[in-house]
Formats: structure tokens, sequence, C-alpha cells
């Protein structure tokens, strides 16, 4: 693995593979000290398996692979496919073999045999490589959408290099990029060497003159920004800056006159090729700081011709043309001023500074694969880069150059590098100084809310609000400010602002005592007071989970409301809207939706058509109906939503940061990019409300949507996208692919994990208490989904670890009744039964029915589940009335809430029937067995495993009531569909044998009982998910057949086994325990018996 140091420094990574490596020797020794020159990052190894795991392993990075010539032709064909494998290099002193099967393999560079002669090489590759990687953004010239909808890296890039070089710098900016290149290259003394020279010699030579001679400057600012890295382009501004002004400053002294044609050639990706057509005479940069052009179109032109040799890449020629009178853009020839400037700078190179547009002219192919491209450089009155550069500008709110920073690092999701800057900044700022203090004040407080630190963030929300009140009121931006900050308050008095900024803030503790002082100091005769108070600490109440007290409250605010206002009044949607939220967190989602269509009466008659309360009305009625399995009428209303949040996408995001963030007026207004809000939200719904419906690649659809739209944003990973992933990973699983579905929920706990501050298990409880964050409970579920995903790998161990992780976490942060901890119980049930740990399964199920008979109604489904549930578990320990008892409880819901042909009654009837035929009521399992194929016939396939267990069930009717050759026949039709849909050494195949072995048993063929038996008892000594009960039948039913072909040693081994596994697995008194310890008794005094007649 690489180290973090060379994982930040640079993109790219020499490794080396010869069966012979040894550093210690002098000249492997001398070698890597050659090739550490060309890049930072340089693996060795001697073994091919570790090199092969490591190459695949890279992230990131692109890898030069040298081989030596003995491994070549073994490991060429194995890694030619690895994407990130830009060129291999055989390296060897002997005599080199299959010169012609090397030439046609791909990404083969060249054979050398001399150390000297391949560092020369690489060198160049290295250096065309990182002129291959230059970013690009394009603009269609034609695309009215592009203010809306332009490339966020073009946005900020932007963005972020006008503002670093108009930040002032002093020494300690130098010293902490010292510092951070001492970190990074700790391991190669030849960079540490050129690093102290910087570090000593920076005053003494040019900005131009370190960019060209040391490669750790071009080559980490540059790779930076590919990657990007904006730690490192923050710790590189004061030298970005130098260069910008020296170049500037060159430009101004010998300013062209006539026009001027430059070159330039680099690779490009056939994908990029495409968008450039598409973009022609719109506008184009190279996403990098600075950009490398040439007067000499040959040397260009050797670049993109040797750039086309790679797969997947064309050579592209740029020629860029420019008329000094139309445009200022500050450029500068090297000759004079750069590290070679004594010697003949045969390149003449020009170097452009700080992210030129350009406008695309004419496209044309030279050749196959390289294709020449015109570029205009443009006009200063340009008007589609006259527009970006204003809403550059908008972005930052119109904020001057020392507040710019900050907010923009928390656009751009880097969230600590922006803490760590306004910390900065606000302990070199004078007390004095409210405005600055309050602005970044407010940063931090942002800041703190996104990582999870509540507590801080509001002290510095708090900070902030005191000296918005302090400063000058003559401010103009202040002024913006505060009547932004009563805007999202809802234009309330002073009075009522407080309770809904506190509860804003995630400060509920304290709005709930705000509020219940305010009421009770209220006149019983000012009743909009009253209102306003009541239906304050409801929200509170809902928010924390008191859902009775909420109720309380709410219903108070809408009788004030509905005697004071007219039956249409806005206010009375919002309430409505509020007690059904809370109705729908307790489970009554038909009085719920009876609030939603009240709400939804005011809003259709009284709101424009794309109101965002309306969506938002929409979508709660929506997850009402989800709820209750209407799952049509659920998508028709998320379909309303999203059409509305498509069309409008409102600015406030649902977060609390956000209504800070408008405070701090356009600064962090789009904190959040347009396609990644609140339709997010919808298409997560829809995705769910198709996986309700068992329409699992439908679902999946919606949530891969909603990850590439938050690829796409470049924004900060959030719960939300967690939760995405969770979704993705449920609905991987009922598909049968749990390694997808482990890869998505693991994906989501490392988000949750990054989210969450590294105290989080220690501190969960008081951080709750104090602000109930939304993301602790995501993790709770997320821990849940990654025990559930091991439990149907069978790995049951690691699932249990889950499981009770999920249950601490959940147990310290939501309401002892909520659904996620029904979810876990059963979760642990299941893993708890799969380990036959049967009394525990018990407790689990108990619990969770004691939580769902508290909150749900008789008929709900999910106490039908769990009726189920404890039904089989109360079989497994044969206590068959209990048995009887729960599954009948669940099939008369079931019957209650589903059509007679729906799936979920199938496996209903199957389970049943299974327990009826165990006492011995045969009437009813036959009756239900038949309900249970009829059912299951329609939605699968004949070869699906649950139709097997039906006939495997209906088989051992038969058999029971003697039917012996029937109950043969259709063991056998089993064993035969199971043999072609299961691998070899599967339980159910084990189960299928024993059953045969039986029947033989009962017709009296002992010896071909005995060979079906054995069959059965070889798979559970080969599966790693074999329970203890599986095995203690499998002993139990061989001793009886070896006693009676006399093989009597083994039969009492057998019979031994059986009762000693019994009694570890359920105690000396369960049935099987007895049971088994008679038949040992048995065949142990039989045994003895028949010694004593020899």
């Amino acid at each position: 693995m690489l180290s973090s140091n060379e994982m930040k420094i640079e993109d790219f990574i020499i490794i080396w593979l010869d069966e012979n490596m040894n550093e210690h020797n002098e000249y492997y020794r001398d070698s890597i000290i050659q090739l550490r020159t060309i890049v930072n990052s340089l693996k060795t190894f001697n073994d091919n398996n570790q090199c092969i795991d490591f190459l695949t392993g890279v992230i990131n990075k692109n890898v030069f692979l040298i081989l030596s010539n003995t491994l070549t032709k073994m490991l060429v064909p194995l890694i030619n496919g690895i994407s990130h494998l830009d060129s291999i290099y055989i390296f060897s002193n002997a005599v080199l073999e299959h010169q012609q099967s090397i030439k046609s393999w791909e990404n083969i560079q060249g054979t050398y045999n001399n150390i000297s002669n391949l560092v020369k090489k690489l060198s160049i590759d290295v250096k065309q490589s990182e002129n291959d990687l230059t970013p690009i953004n394009m603009i269609s010239a034609s695309s009215n959408e592009s203010l809306d909808e332009i490339s966020c890296s073009f946005m900020y890039s932007q963005l972020l290099n006008k503002i670093l070089i108009s930040i002032e710098y002093d020494e300690k900016a130098k010293t902490k990029f010292i510092n951070y290149l001492h970190n990074s290259y700790a391991d190669n003394k030849q960079e540490l060497v050129a690093t102290k020279q910087f570090e000593k010699g920076y005053k003494n030579y040019s900005a131009a003159w370190w960019y060209t001679k040391e490669s750790f400057i071009y080559a980490v600012l540059n790779a930076a920004l590919r990657i990007p890295n904006v730690d490192i382009i923050v710790n590189m501004s004061f030298f970005i800056k130098d260069l910008h002004e020296q170049i500037k400053e060159v430009y101004m002294q010998k300013k062209e006159t006539e026009n001027l044609t430059l070159y330039r050639g680099q690779g490009m990706s056939i994908i990029d090729l495409e968008n450039l057509k598409n973009c022609q005479d719109g506008l184009f940069s190279f996403n990098c700081f600075f950009l490398s052009t040439s007067r000499d179109r040959d040397i260009s032109f050797l670049f993109a011709d040797s750039a086309r040799q790679k797969s997947n890449t064309v050579g592209i020629l740029f020629t860029i043309e420019i008329d000094p009178s139309i445009s200022t853009v500050p450029y500068a020839s090297l000759k004079d001023i750069s590290y070679y400037s004594k010697k003949q700078n045969a390149e003449e190179e020009i170097l452009f500074s700080m992210h030129t547009v350009y406008r695309i002219g004419h496209i044309k192919q030279i050749d196959n694969n390289f294709w020449a491209v015109n570029l205009i450089l443009t006009n200063d009155n340009d008007v589609q880069l006259k527009l970006l550069t204003a809403r550059a500008r908008e972005e930052l709110g119109g904020v001057d150059k020392n507040h710019a920073l900050v907010p923009l690092l928390l656009k751009m999701g880097e969230f600590k590098k922006a803490e760590e800057v306004a910390f900065t900044l606000i302990q070199s700022t004078s007390e004095l100084n409210l405005n600055d203090t309050m602005h970044y004040s407010f940063y931090l407080g942002q800041v703190k809310y996104v990582v999870g630190d509540y507590s801080t963030a509001f002290s510095y929300f708090e900070k902030a609000i005191i000296n918005l009140i302090l400063t000058n009121d003559n401010d103009v931006q202040l002024k913006l400010l505060t009547a932004r900050a009563r805007e999202e308050l809802g234009g309330v008095d002073k009075n009522h602002a407080l309770v809904p900024l506190l509860r804003k803030m995630g400060e509920f503790k304290k709005a709930e005592e705000v509020a219940f002082t305010l009421i009770q100091s209220t006149s019983e005769l000012n009743l909009t007071d009253t209102m306003h108070y009541s239906f304050y600490l409801g929200q509170v109440k809902y928010v924390v989970g008191d859902y009775s007290t909420a109720f309380s409250y709410f219903e108070k605010a809408i009788s004030i409301a509905e005697n004071c206002f007219s039956s249409n009044h806005s206010a009375l949607a919002l309430f409505y809207n509020r007690i059904g939220l809370c109705y729908d967190s307790t489970d009554n989602h038909s009085a719920a939706l009876l609030y939603y269509e009240k709400a939804l009466n005011i809003q259709e008659n009284n709101l424009i058509s794309n109101h965002p309360h309306l969506a938002a009305t929409y979508m709660n009625t929506a997850l009402a109906y989800v709820s209750m399995g209407n799952y049509t009428k659920a998508l028709s209303f998320y379909e309303k939503a999203k059409s509305i949040q498509e069309e409008i996408l409102p600015p406030i995001h649902p977060d609390l940061a956000t209504c800070y963030n408008n405070i701090t007026l356009n600064i962090t207004q789009k904190l959040v990019p347009k396609n990644y809000r609140d339709i997010g939200t919808q298409y997560n719904n829809i995705g769910m409300t198709y996986y309700e419906m068992k329409d699992y690649s439908t679902a999946l659809s919606y949530y891969e949507k909603i990850l590439h739209d938050h690829k796409q944003s470049h924004f900060e990973v959030s719960s939300s996208v967690a939760t995405v992933n969770n979704n993705m990973g449920l609905a991987y699983n009922l598909m049968e692919d749990h390694s997808k579905a482990l890869l998505y929920h693991k994906t989501a706990f490392d988000i949750i994990e990054k989210i969450l501050p590294s105290s989080h298990s220690e501190v969960a409880f008081e951080i709750y208490e104090k602000s109930l964050p939304s993301t602790h409970p995501e993790l709770a579920k997320t821990y849940a989904n990654i025990g559930g995903t091991y439990k149907d790998m069978k790995d049951y161990s690691t699932a249990l670890s889950y499981h009770k992780r999920a249950l601490q976490t959940g147990q310290q942060s939501i309401p002892s009744n909520h659904s996620q901890l029904i979810k876990t119980y059963h979760y642990m049930a299941t893993t708890y039964k799969s380990l036959c740990r049967y009394s525990d399964a018990l407790s689990c199920l108990h619990k969770a029915l004691e939580i769902q008979e508290e909150i749900l109604s008789a008929n709900h489904r999910d106490l039908a589940t769990t009726w189920h549930d404890l039904g089989l578990v109360y079989f497994e320990v044969m206590d068959y009335s209990n048995a009887v008892i729960y599954l009948q409880k669940s099939v008369d819901v079931r019957e209650r809430l589903l059509s007679s042909a729906d799936f979920p009654l199938g496996t209903e009837f199957s389970d049943i029937g299974l327990v009826y035929k165990t006492i011995g009521n045969y009437t009813k399992a036959s009756l239900y067995y038949e309900e249970a194929l009829q059912i299951l016939k329609i939605h699968l396939p004949d070869t699906d495993h649950k139709i097997t267990i039906i006939h495997n069930n209906i088989a051992g009717l038969y058999l029971t009531l003697g039917n012996h050759l029937t109950a043969l026949l259709s063991y056998k039709n089993v064993l035969e569909i199971r043999e072609k849909s299961l691998p070899p050494n599967d339980l159910d195949l084990a189960t299928t044998n024993n059953n045969i072995g039986m029947v033989y048993a009962k017709i009296g063929d002992y010896h071909t009982a005995l060979s079906y038996l054995e069959k059965t008892f070889k798979i559970p000594k080969h599966s790693k998910s074999c329970s203890p009960n599986i095995l203690a039948d499998t002993h139990g039913n061989l001793a009886p057949i070896l006693f009676l072909l006399h093989q009597y040693e083994e039969a009492t081994k057998h019979a031994e086994q059986a009762v000693n596994i019994a009694i570890d697995t359920f105690g000396n008194d369960h049935p099987k325990s007895v049971m088994f310890a008679n038949l040992f008794q048995q065949r142990s005094e039989g045994q003895r018996l028949i010694l004593s007649i020899k």
C-alpha cells in the first residue's frame, strides 16, 4: 500500500518487478536512486503476486511498470488491460528473448539493458503523460443553460485562481509549504535536497526560474489541480501568486503588437474529443494554473504524435491564435527568465497564467487518431466570457478578497481546509473588527456543523449573530444579511424569532425551554402567540421523538388557527402537514393522509402549481402510501413532487447548515449544487417504492441516478449519499448479488464514519441529548445492513457483531419504540437462529413484538412478519403449540391484507403446512401445501428453491401417510432439480439425500438407505455453514441403519455423536437431546448383548 505521503504529492508511480530484487544490493540501490529523480513514488517487488495485487489496487495514479526479461512473457498478458497502467519497460542485463512477441503487446515502450537509457526514456514518458493528463473544460456556444449548469470544476477553478492571486502572503506561507514538502518527501533524499535549496535560495531567483528548475514544483502543482487536492493548492498559493505576477510583469514589459501563433501537443481521450467536436465555437480552457505552449510547431507535433500511440487516446495538436489588440491575458516567454535561459532553449516555451480561456475554432483530422484543433484566445469583450465572469463574482455574493477563500472552500466540500483557513483568519483578526469576526464565526459554525461537532457549531453561530447585531447598521452588506436572516425566519417578529432559530440550529432543549417560558407568560387572550408557541413546541417534541406530546401541541395550534383564520389560510396547511408527519411517525398512516389531503386542498387552491410547499406535501403523501403498501398511488405523488423539483429546484437546502448559509446571503447560498438538492430525495423515494414493489432493477436505476448526480456535483459526501448506498445494498441483496450488496453497505459505512467526529462512539448519547443530529440513526442502520449482508453470506459471527453494534448505537440515539430497533432485533433473531441459538432468537423477536404491539395496529403487516418468524423459531425448538398460534396469527393478517394470489401468502401457507404436518394434522397440512404451490408457481420457475421445498414437504406428507413409493418419487424429483441448481456442498442436497435414505429404510432396503445417508453425512462435513442441528440429525439417522446392517461399533459411535451435539446445542432436557440419548442407550445395550452372545 502507498504511504499517505506518496498518495498525496504526485499522480505517477514507478513499479519495478524483478525476481532478484534486493534494495541492499549496490546495483539495485543505485538504480532506484536514479529512478526516484523522475517521480517520488517508487515500489519494488520480487514476488509476482504481491506486485499484481499492488498494481491492481493503485488509485488515482498512472503506473509505469519495469519488468525483468524473464517475467515479461508470463506477466504482460495478465496485466495488459489495467486502465491505469500507462507504460511497460523490459529491463534486463541478460540477452533479451522473444523480441517479436514483445512488440505486439500493448503499452510496451521498449527493452533496455542499461539503467541510464531507461531513466532517460522514463523521464520523457512521464513528462508526456503529465502533459496528456492536463484536464480540460468546455462550454457550448449555443447552450442557454450554461449559466446554470457550468462544470463545477470550471467555475471553482476560476474562482480559486482569482482569490489566490488577490491575497497578500507573508513568510509564514512559504514556511508552511516547505514543511509540507519535508513531510511529503521524507523518504526521498534527492527531493529533500532540492527542497532545502528551494527553502534557502527562494528569494535569490525568480518564481519562473524555480518553476522550470525543480520538478517537484510543477509536478506537484499540476497534480494538485488534476486530483484535485485543495490542501496542496492553498499551501502553494504564495508561489502561484509570485509566478503569476512575474508572468504579468514580463507581459506588460514585452507586450506583443503583432498576432501570435503558438502550439501545444497532448493526448486526449476519445470521449473528450467527441465533446470537443460538439462544442465547436464554444469556450475552452485547460484546467491548470500555468499552461505550457511553444512557438515551435514541430516539437508540439511530436508530443501529440507520441500521445496517440497509447490505447484509447488520440493525439491533439492545438494551434493557438492570439490577437494582442483585443486580449490582455498575460503570457510570457521563458527564454530569458527560466532555469535554462543561459542554455539553448530549443523549445521556445511560452507560459500562460491562470486558466486562460479560448474560443474553439476549426477541428480537423490529420491522421489516424490524430487531430488538429484551432483555439483563439478570447476577446476581453467576449459576451459569453463576460457572463461567466459575472457569474463567478455572483458565486461569492460580492464579498471582498479577504472573505472569499473560506466560503469557496466550503462550496468545494473542502471542510477541513476551510476550517483551518477560517481559524487562522479569526485568530489574526482584531476583536474590534466585528465585521470580519462575524464572517469567520459563521464559516467556522458551518464547518463544525457539517462534521458533527454541534455544540461548537452553535457557539460559533451564536458569536456570529451577536456580532451581526453589534455591527454598524450602515454597512450595506450587513443590512442584506440581516434582511436575509429575517426572511429565513419567515418574517416573524423578534418575540417569535428566537424559538425557530434555536430549533434550526439543533438546540432543541433550549428551544423547548424558551417556548415553554413564553407560552406560560402569554395571555390567554393572545391567541396568535399561543398558537405560534404551541406549534414550535410541537415541532421540538416531534424532532426528539416525543410524538404524544407533539400531538397535543399541534392539535392546540390547529384548534386556535381554525378559529382565528379562514379555512384556506396558509398557516393551516403548514400545521396540517406537521401533524400528518407526526401520525406517519407513529404508523397511523390513514390519519396522516387525512391531514395531508387537508393541506393539499389549501395549497392547490392558493399556490402556483410548481410551488415547493406543494412538492413537500406531495412527497409526504407518497411516503404515507408507501407505508400502507399502496405503491401505485405513492408513485403518482412522487412523480408530482419530482416534476416540481426538476422545474424549480428551490434554493433552500433542507439541512440546518443551509439556514445559516442563507443568512450569509449569496456567499454560501449554493453550498449544495442544484443537481444535488431535494431532487435527490425524490429519486431516492421513487427508488424505495420500486424496491417495495420488488422491481429491484428499476429501483437500482433511480439510486444510480442519485449517485451519478452526486459525483457530478463534486460536493462533499453526506448522510443522504450513505442512505442511497444502503438502499442499493439492500436491492442487490434481494437480487442475490451479495458481494455487490456488501460493497455498497461498506461504502455507506465509510461515509458515515467520515462524517461523524472520531470520538462519536464515546459521546454519541451526549451529542444526541443536546442536538439530535440526523446522521446517528443512519449509522445504526448501516451497521444493521452490513450485518444483514454478512448473514446472507453465512458469516454469522461477523453478522452478529455488526447487529450488536447497531443495537447499541440505536439504543443510544433513537427512541425506545423506534422502527429501526425493530429491524435490528429481527436481524439479530435471524442470525441467532442460523447459529441455532434459539432462546436468544426468541428473546429478540419478543422484544421486537413488544415495540410493535405498542405502536402498530393489530392488522399491520410488520406484526404478521414477527408472528411468522416467532412461529418458525418455536417450530425449531419443537414447541409446536406456540408455533401454530403465531403462524396462524400471521396467516390471518396476511389473508386480510393481501389478495389470494400474492406471493407472501405462498410462503406463509408453506410454513404453516409444515407445522400441521409435524403435529399430525395431515388434512390441514395438505390443504396449505396445495394452496402454497398454486401461488408460488404463478411467481416462480419450477426450479426455484421455494417450490422445491414445498414438493419436499408434500413428499414428507406422503411418507407420513405410509405412501412410500409416491414419497420416494417426489423426493427423487426434488433431488434432480437441486443437483442441477445447487453447488455440491449445499445443505439442501444433504436434506434431500437424507429424506431418500429414510424412505428406503422404511421399505427395508437398508443398503440403498445407507448409500444416501452417507452422501448426506459427507455434505455437512464439507460445509462451513452447517448447523449443529443438522449434524445431530445426520448422526442420529445413520445409527439405526448401521445397527440393522450389523455394523454395531459404527452405529454406537454415530449415536454417541448425535447425543453429544444435541446436548451442546439444546441442553440436557431438550426433546431432541432426550431422544438421541435414548437412541445411544439402545445401541450401546444392543452392542453389549451381541458381544456377550458372541
